[in-house]
This record gives structure tokens, C-alpha cells and sequence, in this order.
């Protein structure tokens, strides 16, 4: 290879360029990743020193002087010397000798991204910095309410999803239920226990609802029936399950003042063995849970087959504690409503009775073909637990309940990030186009992913409602825009030709490409040695594996509590050469994104930080969409949500980091079909050649061992070898 030729110089001050006579035995060019980033800066490695009148120039400034340290670079294509290394410095950075008269330089490399990183940080008003505003039309969708008289929580539907919030005060008067706060009864659950039966395994728990109490294991049923059926008293009577052969009756009959709604509250009820009078026992502490729902909405009526109902003012001091943002109510008759004693060994998410086992969702048959149980006043259960199933009824209520309504204030991503960098470094370009951003912009998606839009928006003029006054204050800085991309949509930023550029994961993995056919600069499997006429890659084939970011499991959150299917998904990662035991806590810090849960409970979030949206085009319009998608729960069983925003949920961005996993056998707690189509690159292989001009960080280099990913690249500037660490797909 011709010997390289280079000219040096030192500036001051903006002033003219001084050539100088640098020393140095070796002299690297080194490009490495930024920390968390896909882009590359640049570094000298070296002692560089000047002698004599050059050494004068550092010498004769002041400690306030901003100096240039310049490297150009003769190209032998164009003829044209270019510039090939910027550096800055001051007096403070050298080392002096001033009886030698040489001064030792240390150099921090500029470049394009050097106002950037250096304002990362620094926090910015949105609102004062005026981006373009973009509106977005949502939805205040119905919530059902389910109380259980006299409790301190209450129970909340929505959507295929639940949660429990606490109450003012503990209401145990139906008239106020039922007229106050216009709830509809709908059924009491009732437990009772079984204690002194001389036939032992009758004993134990009974629970159930209108009449019909089950026990499990062994499967026992007590049944409140006619006593005849053109009579009106009834008796109690127990039944064994597996030949339903009568066992127990209660000794009196009586009548019941709801054949609709039975149970035992009495405590008096004593069974007689049908086959031995002297088998008697008194069914002990029975206890009725009452059952009340409502939903609450934003509208003023709704149509269901019996025609239209007005729905009612709720009242200024409801009891639940917060529903700001909702002023109707109507009661809510049917549904499926369960109350049972079964339980199990295996530790649950709901907890111990008295008898050491765990309460269970695992009481239907999945013949039955009904969905999922969800928990009832969790708080309030004795030894038996109340579930609810979603049912047509709510399904139908919720869409004919739902109000649009227009968040008049977001903005773009891509409007923020321009005016976050107009701050930052004005000579900077972001638009809304492909050219800048094909996974956020394009109208060809890549990856086969939806085309939904990036927007955010303080975090009050989500919680606040139909706000009269949006919020004043939005701060927010670069670092946690580029963060939250990061985090939530495997998005890395870097700059090409004075653009921010922002791409998947998979187009840094790819080359620069979302096509599988990758751009290769180099082939060493042709390129061969001049000299020993092998290939160049000749005896340069060992390899090692980094094994820092290959975690056994992910876990992902929001700087608020959200819901299940926004927050509480893992993954979990089953391989033997990973990380066993690392867990990567992935928590966006500054935003929340969980729409319809900030809209139900305000309180619950913090005031501070951002709302993450993920609107999709209707027509003309921006509008969150509200999708139906399945998900798995705790017992592997599927069961249908239906969630606003769903594509900033975290059942949905996980797909994002699929194509990045540490292993392919994987397990998504919520997701029963979630598959990793790629692996982390890496394993790590060193390879020298000599190269007359520096490499495309961004395109990939072919060796025998496969496509490998620029990582790390030094070049000494004299002999012009490059030593070029890459990165690979585990073999």
C-alpha cells in the first residue's frame, strides 16, 4: 500500500488555520458505540507532541482560548486532501515541558453529534418551544362497577381486565345502593361449613349462589329445592356427586322470600342423614355476599332491546373516590356472577383461606366455553371467593356507552424531536418522512408491523378529561424522547448528512437495511493477500461470546401503575448459555400510556411526565383505536381483551424486541403466540487488513464466519491497518 499523506493544524479561536509538525510513534483512528447507542464517535489513540514554534502556540495562549487540532487526509480518487480528524482542546488539556519546549496534546474529537450529546439532558418546555399541535380523537368508555355490600374496595371491569379500588365509606344499605347511587342487585353469594357429619367427607366448605352450594374434593352439592313441586316450602338437601344420591335433608321446611335469589343466613339449619336420624349436624356461620354493579359513563342515555333509558346524575359524594371525569351512572342487571369454595395447593394470586390452600380461578370447565374468572372484592372473601365472567350484556352496554371526545393537544414525535433539536443544534433536520424514519414514518411498514403514529402529550390533559385549560408546563428533554423509542420500540437514533435519523434495531443488525438482503462492504471470502495469495482472512478465525446483555428474563413497566395488560408482562428466556440469573427491568421513566385506566383513575398517576399515544388514521382524522386481541392468563387459558391505545401497550411492543433476543425459546407471560425470529449478535471476532479510507460503520462485513456488525474499529493512521472487531449471530 502507497504510504498515506496527511497535513496537521492547529486554529484558535475561529481564527485561520497554523500548520503544524506533530510527533508521534503510533496514531489510531478509533470508532466506537456510544453507551446504549447504535451510532459511532470518534477518538485519537496516541501520544501526540510538538516541538518548537508549534509548542509555542499552546504555550503563548490563555487558559480561556479554544483551540482546533486538525487532521486532513489526501484522497487519492479525487485528488482533494478532505478533512479526516477534528479535535478541540486548551491549554488545561496538555501536558508542558518548558525546559524541552514540547507539549503533549489530548484532544476530545468533534463531530456531528458533539451538540448533541453535550445538550442530551438538558430539559426543555415543549409548550415554550411551540411544536406543531396535533389532535387526537379518543374515547371515554364505560366502566362496571361491582360492590359487594358493606365492603371497603370495589371491583372494576373493563375491557377483559379488572382492578380494586378503595371506597370513602363501606355502604351496607340497599336503599342507598339501589336509589343513591343506582346500582342494580344482582345476586347474593353464599358460604356456609359443614363441620360434625358422621360421613366425614361431607364436611367442609359449601359455597355457591341461588340455592345450589358446592363442596370439592370430594364433590359434594347442597340444593335449596321443593319440597314437591306443587308445594311452596323448600329444604335443603345434600347430594353426593358422583351417583347424586341423596344423603342429607334439612329437618324443617320453609318458604323463601326471593325463589330467584336463595340462600341460608339462618343459623339454625340442622340436616338429618336420610338413612340414619341419629346423623344429625347444624350447618354453622353461613354468610351472603350481596352482589351489586353498575356502569359508569360520560352520556346522557342508552338504546338496549327494552328501548331507551336515561342514565343518572352520579351523585356529587359518591362513595367510590375517584371518578372526576365521569358524571353518569345506570344499574346493571344479569351477568355471571360466581361464588365457590374450590381451592388448591398450588400457591395462586389470590391468596389463602383458613384451611391453608389457595384460592382459584380454576373452577370451570373449559367445555363450559364461558371466559375467564375475575376476582370480586378480593378483600371481603371468608373461605369462599366471588368471581365475575364478562358477558354480553356489559359488551353491549360498553359500545353504546362509549363518548368521543378530541384531545386538542399532542404532539407529533416528530414535531417534538424538531424542536427539541432547534435548541439543541439548529443545523439538525427531522421531518415526518421515510427519509428520516421509515419504521415511524413510512407509509410502507416495515417489519409487518401496524401503521400507527408516535404522539405525546402532558400527562394532565389526559387525566383532567375534557379539559377547559391544557397543561402549562411540559418538560422534557431529548435523552428521555430517545429513551422512551429505545425502550418502547427498539428505535436508535443517529446522524447521516446533518439528518436525525431514527430505525429499528433490525436496521443496524441488517446494515443499514430492513431487507434480509444486507449490505456488505467487504467479502473476505474473496478477497485474497497479494503477497501469500490466501485469503486476507487467512488464520484470523478465533471468535469469543459476550454474554453481558443475555438475560434470562424482561420485565416491563411505566412510571405509574397500570393495568395488567399495559404493565406486568415478562418474557422469560429459556437457554443454556445465557445469563441465568439477570433479569432487565425495562421501565419508561417519564411516561405512561395506559389511556383508559388515566381517564378511570386520575389519582392513581402522577401529575409529572408524559402520556405515550399511539393513534392510527381515520380518514383525515388521528383516533386511538380500540382493538380486540387475545392474551393468555396464569393458567395458559386465552381469553379476549378489547383496550384503547393498544399499540403503546406492552402485550404489543414486546414484538418489537423479538427480532433482539437473547435465545429463541421464549415465554410470554400474557402472549401465547410470541416467537423471536432473531438472536443478539454476540459473539465477537477480531479481524486486521490494511484499507485505504475508513469503513461505513453502519454496513456489515462478510467473513467465513457469517455477516458480521461493525463494533469497534481502530486504524493507524500511518500504515493504514485497520483492526475491526464484529459482531455475529451466535453459532
Amino acid at each position: 500500500m502507497i504510504p498515506p499523506k496527511y497535513k496537521f493544524y492547529i486554529s484558535k479561536n475561529g481564527g485561520d488555520k497554523v500548520e503544524v509538525n506533530p510527533h508521534y510513534k503510533e496514531l489510531n483512528k478509533k470508532y466506537a458505540k456510544e453507551s446504549g447507542q447504535e451510532f459511532f464517535r470518534i477518538s485519537l489513540d496516541g501520544k501526540i507532541k510538538l516541538f518548537g514554534n508549534d509548542y509555542e502556540i499552546v504555550h503563548n495562549s490563555s487558559l480561556e482560548d479554544h483551540m482546533i487540532f486538525t487532521i486532513d487526509k489526501y484522497n487519492r480518487t479525487s485528488g482533494k486532501w478532505v478533512e479526516y480528524y477534528k479535535g478541540e482542546f486548551n491549554k488545561t488539556d496538555c501536558k508542558l515541558d518548558y525546559e524541552k519546549k514540547s507539549c503533549e496534546l489530548k484532544t476530545t474529537a468533534l463531530d456531528e453529534y458533539n451538540d448533541v450529546v453535550n445538550k442530551y439532558e438538558n430539559t426543555y418546555d415543549l409548550i415554550k418551544l411551540a411544536p406543531a399541535i396535533s389532535r387526537i380523537n379518543l374515547h371515554k368508555r364505560s366502566l362496571m362497577q361491582v360492590y359487594v355490600r358493606g365492603s371497603n374496595s370495589i371491583s372494576n371491569f373493563f375491557g377483559g381486565i379488572y382492578w380494586e379500588s378503595d371506597v370513602n365509606e363501606a355502604i351496607d344499605n340497599h336503599n342507598d345502593l339501589i336509589n343513591k347511587y343506582y346500582f342494580s342487585y344482582i345476586k347474593a353469594g353464599n358460604e356456609f361449613y359443614i363441620r360434625n357429619a358422621s360421613i366425614s367427607d361431607v364436611n367442609g366448605v359449601y359455597a355457591g349462589t341461588n340455592g345450589y352450594w358446592s363442596k370439592w374434593n370430594p364433590g359434594y352439592t347442597c340444593k335449596m329445592e321443593l319440597v314437591d313441586e306443587s308445594s311452596t316450602p323448600y329444604r335443603v338437601r345434600l347430594y353426593r356427586n358422583s351417583d347424586n344420591l341423596l344423603l342429607y335433608q334439612s329437618e324443617k321446611k320453609w318458604d323463601v322470600s326471593d325463589p330467584d335469589n336463595k340462600y341460608i343466613l339462618r343459623d339454625d339449619v340442622k340436616m338429618v342423614n336420610v338413612n340414619n336420624p341419629d346423623d344429625t349436624f347444624i350447618i354453622e356461620s353461613p354468610f351472603v355476599y350481596h352482589i351489586y354493579r353498575r356502569l359508569l359513563c360520560d352520556v346522557d342515555s342508552v338504546e338496549d332491546s327494552e328501548g331507551i333509558k336515561n342514565t343518572y346524575d352520579l351523585p356529587s359524594d359518591d362513595f367510590v373516590t375517584d371518578n372526576r371525569n365521569y358524571k353518569k351512572c345506570i344499574g346493571l342487571t344479569g351477568g355471571m356472577f360466581f361464588c365457590t369454595s374450590r381451592a388448591v395447593d398450588k400457591p395462586t394470586r389470590y391468596g389463602l383461606n383458613d384451611y391453608g390452600q389457595y384460592f382459584t380461578n380454576e373452577f370451570i370447565p373449559s367445555s363450559a366455553g364461558i371466559g375467564r374468572p375475575l376476582p370480586i372484592s378480593r378483600n371481603s372473601w371468608a373461605n369462599a371467593s366471588l368471581w365475575y365472567v364478562y358477558d354480553s350484556y356489559y359488551s353491549l352496554f360498553e359500545q353504546r356507552l362509549r363518548k368521543q371526545y378530541t384531545l386538542r393537544d399532542s404532539y407529533s414525535i416528530a414535531a417534538a424531536i424538531k424542536a427539541l433539536l432547534k435548541e439543541i443544534d439548529p443545523t439538525l433536520q427531522h421531518e415526518a418522512t421515510a427519509e428520516y424514519s421509515r419504521f415511524l414514518y413510512d407509509t410502507t411498514v416495515p417489519m409487518s408491523m401496524a401503521r400507527f403514529y408516535v404522539h405525546i402529550t402532558q400527562k394532565t390533559n389526559i387525566l383532567k378529561g375534557e379539559y377547559d385549560q391544557p397543561a402549562q408546563k411540559a418538560e422534557v428533554s431529548l435523552e428521555d424522547v430517545m429513551k422512551m423509542l429505545r425502550d418502547c420500540f427498539r428505535c436508535y437514533w443517529y446522524i447521516e448528512d446533518n439528518k436525525f435519523k431514527i430505525e429499528h434495531i433490525s436496521f443496524f443488525m441488517r446494515g443499514g437495511s430492513y431487507s434480509y438482503n444486507t449490505s456488505i462492504q467487504l467479502d473476505f471470502t474473496k478477497l485474497v493477500d497479494q503477497f501469500n495469495k490466501k485469503l486476507s482472512s487467512y488464520f484470523q478465525s478465533e471468535v469469543e461470546y459476550d454474554k453481558t446483555d443475555l438475560n434470562q428474563r424482561y420485565e416491563f413497566g411505566w412510571m405509574d401503575d397500570v393495568t395488567d395488560l399495559f404493565g406486568g408482562v415478562t418474557i422469560d428466556v429459556k437457554s443454556n448459555y445465557i445469563q441465568k440469573d439477570k433479569t432487565e427491568e425495562i421501565n419508561i421513566s417519564q411516561f405512561s400510556s395506559d389511556v383508559d385506566y388515566m381517564l378511570f383513575n386520575p389519582s392513581n398517576f402522577s401529575d409529572d411526565g408524559f402520556a405515550l399515544l399511539c393513534p392510527i388514521k381515520n380518514g383525515s382524522s388521528l383516533e386511538l383505536p380500540i382493538i380486540e386481541t387475545q392474551l393468555i392468563d396464569e393458567n395458559g387459558d386465552t381469553y379476549n381483551t378489547v383496550i384503547q391505545n393498544f399499540y403503546a401497550s406492552w402485550a404489543y411492543l414486546v414484538h418489537f424486541y423479538m427480532q433482539d433476543m437473547p435465545a429463541t425459546d421464549i415465554k410470554c407471560n400474557v402472549l401465547g403466540n410470541l416467537y423471536a425470529s432473531g438472536v443478539k449478535m454476540c459473539m465477537k471476532h477480531t479481524i486486521e487488513f490494511p484499507i485505504e479510507e475508513d469503513l461505513n460503520e453502519l454496513e456489515l462485513i462478510k467473513t467465513t464466519i457469517g455477516n458480521g456488525k461493525i463494533d469497534e474499529v481502530s486504524i493507524n493512521v500511518n500504515t493504514r491497518r485497520a483492526k475491526v472487531r464484529l459482531l455475529y449471530r451466535p453459532q
